[in-house]
Order: C-alpha cells, then structure tokens, then sequence
C-alpha cells in the first residue's frame, strides 16, 4: 500500500518534471502544479564584536602619544616602561616570596612572575 503511493508521487513528480522542461510551463499550471520558488542565499549573520573590531581597525591610528603619557602629563608610565634604577635591588624576603607565591597560586601560574615579584617587593 505504502509503496503503490511512493510509486504514484514518483510518477507524478516525473510527469511535472517533464512538462516543465519540454517549456510547457502553462499546460503545468493548468495541471495545479505550482514552480518551485527560487531559493535565496542565506543573509550573513554579522557578528556585533566582529563589527567593533572592524570600526576599531578603521579608525584613524593616533600620530600622538596619549596625553596621559605626555611628559608632564598627570598619570605615570607603569614601572615596567620606566627606565631601570641606578641602584641594585635587594632580594625578597621570606614574606615576599611567599606573597609574591599565593598571587602566582591565585591566578593559576605554577610559579611567581615579573608582576608577582614587583608587586610582593613594593609591599612592605
């Protein structure tokens, strides 16, 4: 039974196929047999962070260094870009160390960095 239907809707589909391109497109409409429409292309999904990379990539590159940067400027360089000291550092003391070791702990390094090592030596 299912299969004398399959056999049917085959046939049929043939049938259509057929008229449709021995050009006789009206005789098909005249069957009840309505075209396929076209299918369109998908429309691109724009990504909104993609979006703002692209307008930041545009926009013009600063000729500048920022004003907070300026010589005489009100906020400081960070001390990394500060030029070394003259005078010798002393090593970290025990409560340094271990300091400078639970903040390399807490954000998942294995052991202390420049960041760590700095920040335990500027606490007293």
């Amino acid at each position: 039974m299912i299969g004398d239907f399959t056999q049917q809707v085959a046939l049929a589909q043939e049938q259509i196929r057929d008229a449709l391109r021995a050009g006789q497109r009206q005789s098909a409409f005249a069957q009840g047999v309505q075209p396929l429409a076209p299918q369109q292309p998908p429309q691109p999904q724009i990504d909104p962070m993609q979006l703002l990379m692209a307008q930041q990539m545009a926009a013009p590159a600063p000729t500048a260094p920022p004003a907070q940067f300026a010589k005489g400027g009100l906020a400081v360089k960070p001390f990394w870009d500060e030029p070394a000291p003259a005078k010798k550092s002393k090593p970290l003391s025990t409560k340094q160390k271990a300091l400078a070791k639970r903040r390399a702990k807490a954000a998942g390094r294995p052991y202390p960095n420049l960041v760590d090592n700095s920040f335990a030596a500027r606490r007293k």
